[in-house]
């Protein structure tokens, strides 16, 4: 039990690291997305 949680907290804390960057990547794409779209087409 204690083994299995000392293994899920460090990848919990990764995994929730690995969402804000990826949320944060989703914002910078949409916002060029926007600017860059209108100048293509």
């Amino acid at each position: 039990m204690s083994f299995e949680r000392a293994i899920a907290a460090p990848a919990g804390t990764v995994g929730r690291r690995v969402a804000a960057v990826l949320a944060d990547y989703l914002i910078l794409v949409t916002l060029l997305g926007f600017v860059v779209m209108p100048v293509l087409f």
